[in-house]
């Protein structure tokens, strides 16, 4: 039996309105959902991977295979300049590469490092096409978070100041609350340092309590977590493009004050280092 030609039309209409509507809501996505969506194909899609300091102008080196898979060579920086470079948009790159460019010791350098993202993101001119997000607890998916070390911290450092200057990451989930001060949140990003697991994550968040909503909330961390491979910790150096979550300390505002990568590590600060944050939701 066939449908009326009435009821055709009224379903042509209601197909179109759904496609239209569709179209809009993609024509509308805001730039750091953009800007999430294509690191995301790229870590899910990883093949193998490698963290390269200082690699090529691009930012990262992506190889794809005929099956669809990539490889990945890549830093902090390097990764995100490579993610950035690819939105429809140039100035989310521009507006940071300039401040790279005005620097006589980073001129030099293929892409800007992490303690430059840093400070553009903590010092956002009139016009940025960024916008400060305040609080850790703020943060959403496609956020930026960076952060610089020691004496990459300071506007007129020694020039001879050598190591690592921060890091540099996209957020890819909400934060997920160990307690009232400390929060997991899940990174994609590149590093030579194992992360906080899927595992680790689901065990600290089972030991808060197991309501209704918090059983819904580590749910869906859990999910986010494991719609990426593990291929970073897997390699025979660890290290490079992946995700994974750093867990973050806050002070009594809600700002992070403290980070760490994994439990095997130290936390930082350590006595005696100085760390500052910034984090960034585009435009």
């Amino acid at each position: 039996m066939g449908c009326s030609a009435r009821g055709r039309s009224a379903r042509l209409a209601g197909v179109l309105g759904s496609i239209a509507a569709a179209a809009a809501g993609a024509v509308a996505q805001s730039p750091g959902l953009q800007l999430l969506e294509h690191v995301q194909g790229l870590t899910r899609s990883l093949r193998a991977t490698r963290y390269r300091h200082e690699g090529d102008g691009h930012g990262a080196q992506v190889a794809q295979a005929e099956d669809g898979s990539v490889s990945v060579d890549a830093d902090c920086s390097g990764w995100v300049s490579y993610q950035l470079q690819h939105l429809a948009d140039p100035r989310y790159y521009r507006a940071v590469l300039a401040l790279k460019d005005a620097e006589p010791q980073e001129r030099h350098l293929p892409y800007p490092r992490a303690y430059l993202f840093w400070r553009y993101l903590s010092a956002l001119p009139p016009g940025a096409p960024y916008a400060r997000v305040a609080r850790l607890a703020d943060l959403r998916p496609g956020d930026l978070v960076a952060w610089c070390l020691g004496a990459w911290c300071e506007p007129a450092r020694p020039a001879h100041v050598r190591g690592d200057t921060g890091h540099l990451l996209i957020v890819a989930a909400p934060p997920a609350w160990q307690d009232a001060t400390h929060a997991f949140v899940l990174a994609l990003d590149a590093s030579s340092l194992e992360h906080y697991g899927c595992d680790d994550v689901q065990a600290a968040l089972a030991a808060r309590g197991h309501d209704a909503r918090a059983r819904a909330a580590a749910a869906a961390q859990d999910a986010a977590c494991r719609s990426y491979p593990d291929v970073r910790d897997a390699e025979e150096r660890r290290g490079g493009a992946g995700a994974g979550y750093i867990r973050f300390e806050v002070d009594g505002r809600g700002v992070p004050v403290g980070f760490q990568f994994a439990a095997r590590y130290a936390e930082h600060p350590v006595p005696g280092q100085q760390v500052r944050f910034a984090l960034a939701r585009l435009r």
